[in-house]
């Protein structure tokens, strides 16, 4: 059980990444990167307060997907401008 949350928590960390790489490397506005790391953490709270299986992890782990998928999405987006 420690393993699969290990890797539960080395996913989490890797899907967050984009969202932190925002405000940093990319024009993207204040307001798409902080809706997007608010998101982030809703995910993490709601994460920490569900039981610890498989099953229950797996929308909260699909969430941190599509919020890495929409920072990357965003990035581009401005990227082009």
């Amino acid at each position: 059980m420690f393993f699969i949350r290990l890797l539960i928590f080395i996913f989490v960390i890797l899907a967050i990444l984009p969202v932190v790489d925002l405000p940093l490397a990319t024009a993207v506005p204040v307001y798409v990167w902080l809706l997007l790391a608010v998101f982030d953490l809703l995910l993490i709270i709601v994460w920490r307060r569900r039981k610890k299986t498989k099953v229950a992890s797996g929308p909260v782990l699909a969430g941190f997907i599509i919020v890495a998928a929409l920072a990357v999405a965003a990035s581009q987006f401005y990227a082009v401008e």
